[in-house]
Parts: structure tokens; sequence; C-alpha cells
């Protein structure tokens, strides 16, 4: 063995530039994959923030039948968000705060021009308080309970040449398959790091789009948020039973379970791969 390390050493230093070059090159490459995956994982943490901050929170309280079907946001499989809920989740560990919401899908009118978006009934108190929403508005305010307001992308409003102040029209079937309407004054616009709600999604007040959804107290999902997103799958497997003694047909998921988070930890993989 000291015979063989004797001769390596040798080897290395009868032939130094060889030597030199293949240290050089090892180096290198090893310095650009530090570079690189550094920068990777910085962006797909930034990515996985910008998620949580504007569209799924840590956790989301979830019909298990709605779940499944979720992409095509339907009004069935709902459910009541209701007093023994809010203190089930409220005695979780973690737990900072949570946000119903009724999503639906609409075309959006500025009387001329159409749009296909995501309507989004929300208490803008709740909402708030889970989502950074209110902290990137570029012009006026949150929505009001019980009054015909709205809030969107700057994006979307500048497509359809709208801005606060004016008046829009929602176009949907509801819960019967009846076509309905909500006309509604623009009272805010956002821009945000996350594309989905600078140009996809509306928010209306909750108790208005209940009413013209005909869903009676009804919503879509339950989003809360944690003290820190670590501890999302953790609580999500805590959690699931303690909302089932309440209701048995909700379950809980983290916000990693989510198909787009999925594809971005799948795109990390290869990169690491590539690198």
């Amino acid at each position: 063995m000291l015979f063989l390390t004797k001769l390596a050493f040798k080897n290395l230093a009868r032939h130094l530039n060889r030597t030199l070059i293949t240290a050089s090159i090892i180096a290198f490459a090893i310095f650009f994959y530090i570079l690189l995956d550094s920068l990777i994982g910085g962006m797909t943490g930034m990515a996985y923030q910008t998620i949580i901050d504007y569209e799924t929170g840590h956790l989301q309280v979830v019909n298990q039948e709605y779940w499944g079907k979720k992409e095509k946001i339907p009004l069935t499989d709902l459910f009541t968000f209701d007093q023994s809920i809010q203190k089930t989740l409220k005695q979780t560990r973690g737990y900072v705060s949570s946000s119903p919401e009724l999503n639906f899908q609409a075309q959006l009118s500025n009387g001329i021009d159409e749009l296909p978006v995501i309507g989004k009934g929300i208490i803008p108190r709740a909402f708030t308080e889970v989502f950074a929403l209110e902290d990137h508005l570029v012009e006026g305010k949150m929505p009001t309970l019980g009054k015909d307001q709205a809030v969107l992308g700057k994006r979307l409003a500048d497509l359809l040449e709208l801005t606060t102040g004016d008046y829009i029209t929602l176009q949907f079937r509801d819960k019967s398959e009846t076509f309905n309407t909500i006309d509604a004054e623009i009272v805010g616009l956002v821009h945000t790091s996350n594309p989905n709600v600078n140009q996809n999604y509306v928010y209306l007040p909750m108790d208005r789009a209940q009413q013209a959804l005909n869903v009676g107290s009804q919503v879509s999902k339950v989003v809360v948020r944690l003290d820190h997103r670590d501890r999302a799958a953790a609580t999500a497997s805590s959690l699931a039973p303690e909302i089932q003694k309440v209701n048995q047909r909700l379950a809980v998921y983290a916000w990693d379970e989510l198909e787009a988070v999925s594809f971005a930890a799948a795109q990390n993989v290869e990169n690491k791969i590539i690198l």
C-alpha cells in the first residue's frame, strides 16, 4: 500500500503539467456545479414560496371527492366551514390563520371583450392573514363583504382596458347549471410574482359569490397558513384524523402535494442529474 502511494505521488510529480491541467478541470467543474446547484435551489425555493403565498397556503382542507377533480373547479362536493372545523384548525400546532375559498369558472366581460377566468369568493380579512395579496395592491383596496366589488390582477385589467372604478360582468353556471351573472365594481388591482394572480383570478366577497352560485354557506376549500412550510407534511398527517372526526368526507393536503409543485420537484431532480 505504501509502495503504491509513493508510486502515485511520483507519477503526479513526474507529469506536473498534466496533473495541474486535470486538477484545474475538476476544480472548475465542481465550482460551476456548486454555483448552478445553488442558483437552481434558490429559484426553486422562491417559486415554492410564491405558490404558497398566493395560491396554496401550507395546508388545504378539502372534500376528498373534490380533490380528485379539483382541476375542473366543480361546484359539487363542497362543504360548510363551521365553528367545529375552525376550532380544530386553531388547535393545530404551528397554526397561524385559515381562509375559506369558493372557486368557480367564469367569463369576465368589460361589455365588449371576454376572457375566461377563475372567480374566488373570499372573506377579505381572513384571506389577507393567509395570503400576501393586500401587500401587492397597486391601486385601491380589498373588497368588502356584502358589496358587489372585485379585485383582479393589473395584467388582466390591462388586457381588458379596465381600471379601478370600472364595472365588470362575470358570467357562469351556478350549482344547478343555470346561467347567472355578477356585476361588480373594480375596487383594487394587484401585481404579484405569481402569473395566475396577475391574469387569471378575480376575487369577490364570499357572501356575494355564494348567493350567485346558489351553494348556500358552502365553500370549495379552507386554506391554512402555518408558521413554517417545512411543518406542512407532518401537520397534514396529524390533522387529518382530527378533521375527519368532525366531517368524515374531508381530508388535509400539504402544499407540496399539488401537481404544480410535484412537477417543479421532478424538474429539480432532472436538473441535478444533468448537472
